[in-house]
């Protein structure tokens, strides 16, 4: 939150206000009093996107962007990575999660909402190398979909910005 505020104040826009909540445990006053939300790398590591996209749309904002996971079909995907060079991370911790939702199925909670989304497919500008060892970390290959195309470990990471608006 400090680094995007001292961002925003170099670039003249000291008036920007960030926060960081708990979207599903705001008191009633916060609904309307955002003009948009931003949500990054989190909606992965819950078992369904629905509640979580209809939750930032009952705050009523003017816009919401994020980026997850999404398929370009009717289908959710739920992956956990279990790293057997990291105990910490076990079956119960969200941080093995990859899970990959449908995207048209994101895009009619967002318009029974009220909004109207755009969504764009992310590839890294540059090739990213795979880790040593078959290890976690994100890594790009050349496929039919893109040059630079995502993975971790086993993974396909078919990350997508989305931007809702009213």
């Amino acid at each position: 939150i400090e680094q995007a505020a001292e961002v925003a104040a170099e670039r003249g826009m000291d008036k920007l206000k960030f926060e960081v909540q708990d979207w599903f445990d705001l008191p009633a006053e916060y609904r309307g009093r955002f003009d948009g939300i931003i949500n990054i790398h989190t909606l992965c590591c819950f078992k369904t996107v629905v509640p979580a996209i209809e939750a930032l749309c009952d705050l009523e904002p003017r816009w919401i962007a994020l980026n997850a996971l999404f398929y370009d079909g009717p289908l959710d995907v739920l992956i956990h990575i279990r790293d057997h060079t990291n105990p910490a991370i076990g079956d119960d911790n969200p941080d093995g999660d990859f899970n990959v939702f449908s995207l048209p199925l994101v895009e009619e909670v967002f318009r029974k909402k009220g909004y109207e989304i755009q969504h764009e497919a992310f590839y890294p500008p540059e090739p990213l190398p795979r880790p040593e060892g078959g290890a976690r970390g994100t890594y790009t290959v050349a496929t039919e979909w893109h040059e630079r195309t995502q993975f971790s470990g086993p993974v396909h990471l078919p990350w997508r910005f989305v931007f809702a608006s009213r």
